[in-house]
């Protein structure tokens, strides 16, 4: 997901978060991001 995201804002998308309210454009929206990205990783590790 984090390299989607990347890969997206490198050809000028805004990728935006409507449901969390934060902006990726931003350091503390795409920090936020790779928290909760780590976070469901985790969450995916610990089911598996």
């Amino acid at each position: 997901m984090l390299t989607i995201v990347t890969e997206l804002r490198e050809r000028g998308v805004k990728v935006i978060s409507l449901t969390e309210n934060y902006d990726l454009d931003s350091k503390e929206g795409r920090f936020m991001f790779a928290v909760l990205a780590a976070a469901a990783e985790y969450a995916l590790e610990l089911r598996a």
